[in-house]
Order: structure tokens, then C-alpha cells, then sequence
């Protein structure tokens, strides 16, 4: 399902890069001067579509394991177990859900993988449900910008930026990591 997902949000931001560049020609064509290159209106309706997307997709991929965890364990949680415990009984959950358990099934133990099969379908439909809500809102949002024939280079500009300044500190810290890695590596050598 992710998959999917991520594809669509893909295709509706390539997509949407030729509806704000074919806006653009549409504005030319009524003898107004555009303040940008029609492709930066492409470009600035393509970032409005897939970037929000993209955010609570990654935000909604980082968080949803932990809350559908403490969900299911909070059914544990007055029990006593410790917190290895707690994690094997997810781990057997987890396991009984996709039919891949193979010890005792206990009755806490099935109604735990009915409630995490039933948890996950639930953040499965509401993820979509949420990143299409994002998706129009946003796009709604860049087509009303640019159909008034707001400027679009200059945000297209400070959003490329942003990107290349985040790549190149990225590389410079991972850089700075593999550098001191291997200084410490030989000094447990020479040691």
C-alpha cells in the first residue's frame, strides 16, 4: 500500500507540473506578461502538490509502528511484564498476524493480533485518506496563486536551495562521520 502511494504522489506531482505550466501558456494567451518562465509554474504547482504529501507520508512512516506498539501493549500494561516481555508479546503479535507464529496461541495473544491487524487497516485508510486531503488542499492553494499570477520563481528558487544546502550538509556530515570513524578505528589499532 505504501508503494502505491508514493507512487501516486510521484505521477501527481509530474502530472501537475504540465497543469501549472499549461496555466501559464493559458495566462500568455491573454496578453498578460507572466512574472516567471512557464515551467516555474509548473515547477512551483509540482512542489506545492508533492512536497506536503511527502511530508506526512515520511512523518506518518516514522510514527504509526510506535503509536500502533504502545496501543497494543497498553492492553499489557497493568500486568507486571517487563519491557522485554512486552516486545516478545508484540513480536508474537506481530507474528500471529501474518500467519507466520508458530508457538502456543494463547487467547491475549489472538485478540492482540485481531486488534493489530484491525489497528493497522484503520492507519493504512486514514493515511491515504489524510495525504489526499493534503494533496488537494495544497494544489488548490498553488493553482489559486498561480492563476492570479503570483510570483513563482523566487519560491521555486528558496525551495531548490533549501534541498541543495540539505544534500550538501548531509554529504559534509556523513563526510565529518566516515573522517573521525576512521581515526578512532586507528587508534584502537595502534593501541
Amino acid at each position: 500500500m505504501n508503494l502505491i502511494l508514493f507512487t501516486f504522489i510521484v505521477l501527481l506531482g509530474f502530472t501537475s507540473y504540465y497543469f501549472g505550466r499549461k496555466k501559464a501558456y493559458t495566462i500568455q494567451s491573454t496578453k498578460k506578461r507572466l512574472t516567471a518562465l512557464p515551467q516555474f509554474y509548473g515547477y512551483y504547482l509540482a512542489i506545492w502538490c508533492a512536497i506536503p504529501a511527502f511530508i506526512i507520508f515520511s512523518l506518518w512512516a516514522i510514527f504509526e509502528p510506535t503509536i500502533v506498539k504502545l496501543l497494543i501493549l497498553s492492553d499489557y500494561s497493568n500486568q507486571g511484564y517487563l519491557d522485554n516481555e512486552l516486545n516478545l508479546i508484540y513480536e508474537k503479535t506481530k507474528a500471529l498476524s501474518r500467519g507466520q507464529f508458530t508457538g502456543e496461541i494463547t487467547p491475549f495473544i489472538e485478540a492482540s493480533a485481531e486488534k493489530y491487524l484491525s489497528l493497522r487497516s484503520i492507519a493504512q485508510s486514514s493515511k491515504v485518506v489524510i495525504v489526499l486531503s493534503a494533496i488537494i488542499a495544497s494544489v488548490a492553494y498553488a493553482y489559486k496563486r498561480i492563476s492570479s499570477n503570483s510570483r513563482t520563481r523566487e519560491p521555486v528558487e528558496k525551495f531548490l536551495n533549501a534541498v541543495l544546502f540539505t544534500a550538501s550538509l548531509a554529504a559534509i556530515l556523513t563526510t565529518v562521520g566516515i573522517v573521525f570513524s576512521l581515526i578512532f578505528q586507528t587508534i584502537d589499532f595502534l593501541k
